[in-house]
């Protein structure tokens, strides 16, 4: 969450608070399987049905729990009604 804000220093430019980020993030004490999803979440690159769509692997990227909206990475772990009662 600390890595969500803003880093406050004139002298280091978006490089060096990205390589910042990155090295946090590999030292996170968590099992590699974790730090791996992620780094995926983070490039986008998670299989949603957006990204299979994308690829044209699927034909259509409605979420199956709510159909309401596409199958996001931002739908599927904040938006969809299933998701929000999982994290409840």
């Amino acid at each position: 969450m600390d890595l969500s804000k803003p880093i406050e220093s004139t002298s280091s430019s978006n490089g060096d608070s990205m390589r910042q980020f990155w090295k946090k993030l590999w030292k996170i004490q968590v099992p590699h399987k974790i730090r791996h999803n992620i780094w995926r979440a983070t490039r986008d690159i998670l299989t949603t049905k957006v990204n299979l769509v994308y690829r044209h692997v699927i034909l259509e990227g409605g979420c199956e729990e709510c159909d309401d909206n596409l199958e996001s990475l931002l739908h599927l772990c904040w938006e969809c009604l299933k998701a929000r009662e999982s994290w409840m």
